[in-house]
């Protein structure tokens, strides 16, 4: 063996200890963030209540199972008289699936802590969702939103 070989071979080895080291350290802090830990709700008393079994549930329902097909962010359908305003943001580092399981996730949570409140919001650590009676896309609500304190991060 040649000594340049022998001296490139043990200058490689570092260099691929650390990549190998902050290639696992880069996945154990993805791993981290990926948690769905429940931050906080808002049921929205001031626009209404609907009956279970009603049209407007099988609308929402309908507009959930959309939502979690194609993972748009912002649906809108018409049910006669009422009309149901459902937005879904996920954190930018979810992946679909990520996204997906926390829709999923998030709709049985609001269901459960706001039973057939028509208006109602839940924060998740991977997303957010809105079900309002109104549209606010490119508006700021000023009203319904949460704080959440940094300083454990």
């Amino acid at each position: 063996m040649s000594s340049s070989f022998v001296y490139k071979s043990l200058f490689l080895v570092p260099i691929l200890a650390v990549v190998a080291m902050q290639l696992s350290f880069g996945q154990s802090v993805l791993s981290l963030n990926q948690t769905n830990e429940y931050l906080h709700h808002l049921c929205l008393n001031r626009q209404g209540t609907y009956e279970s079994g009603s049209k407007y549930a099988r609308d929402l329902n309908n507009l959930i199972q959309m939502i979690s097909i194609s993972i748009l962010g912002d649906v809108v359908v018409f049910s006669g008289d009422n009309s149901i305003y459902v937005k879904l943001q996920c954190r930018g580092d979810s992946s679909t699936s990520t996204c997906r399981s926390c829709l999923d996730t998030a709709f049985s949570g609001v269901s459960r802590r706001c039973l057939n409140n028509k208006g109602r919001i839940i924060w998740y650590d991977n997303c957010v969702l809105t079900i309002l009676t109104f549209h606010t896309y490119g508006e700021i609500d000023y009203q319904n939103n949460f704080y959440i304190s940094t300083q454990r991060m």
